[in-house]
């Protein structure tokens, strides 16, 4: 059975792989309550913990609105700064907008946006569509309240000119957010979904010193 893609992944089954700038590797998805969860098994997939998260997992959203995964299966995956192909309304490859990076680094690290606490599955569907509409994948105008007053902080965020922009994501820079290509195993012919994950640092050469190459992930294709 096919899941539309919701908030958290849950990542198993990686095993090690090198062929990527960033990292290669498998992982199982899952969606467990109000979204998402991965769960590590080998390699690298970025940073574990936060809120919805533990030791071993994390919490994330899928980039884009045309694309699902089945529950459970193991996938590849690739870690870059753009999505491979390019969903509803980018391009193919896309890069991974600057707003989308500021709500999810944001919530990976504080568990809240503009200032409230996004745990309960209306705020959790309300941040994946606020990520949505940063990629162009739904419109501003279909958004709930809630929905715009997180795409609304994203932007203020990201603008360049006012007192609420967030240095870290200033001229288009991603912070340490990272695209997951999340793959059918064995074949990169296909459509992916592509998932939301935090590096250390943001580049390759924190990746590349810490010898993080191999990332097995599990992927949501949308059917």
């Amino acid at each position: 059975m096919s899941n539309r893609c919701s908030i958290l992944v849950a990542l198993a089954g990686l095993s090690a792989a090198a062929g990527s700038a960033f990292g290669d590797g498998q992982v199982n998805m899952t969606a467990p309550g109000a979204g998402f969860l991965a769960t590590y098994v080998s390699g690298y997939i970025g940073q574990m913990g936060g809120p919805g998260g533990s030791a071993t997992s994390f919490t994330t959203f899928c980039i884009e609105l045309d694309e699902f995964f089945y529950s459970g299966t193991t996938y590849d995956a690739v870690l870059s700064d753009e999505a491979e192909e390019g969903g509803v309304g980018g391009p193919s490859p896309d890069p991974l907008s600057s707003r989308t990076a500021a709500l999810y680094q944001t919530f990976r690290e504080s568990g809240s946006i503009a200032g409230s606490v996004v745990d309960t599955g209306a705020e959790y569907t309300a941040l994946q569509d606020a990520i949505w509409a940063s990629e162009e994948e739904v419109t501003y105008a279909s958004l709930s309240a809630m929905a715009k007053s997180m795409y609304d902080w994203a932007e203020e965020a990201t603008d360049g000119d006012t007192v609420d922009d967030i240095a870290a994501f200033s001229g288009g820079s991603l912070g340490k957010v990272r695209v997951m290509q999340l793959w059918e195993t064995g074949d990169t012919g296909g459509n992916v979904q592509d998932m939301l994950t935090l590096i250390p640092l943001p580049g390759t050469a924190g990746l590349a010193s810490l010898g993080l190459m191999g990332v097995a992930l599990t992927r949501r294709r949308i059917l």
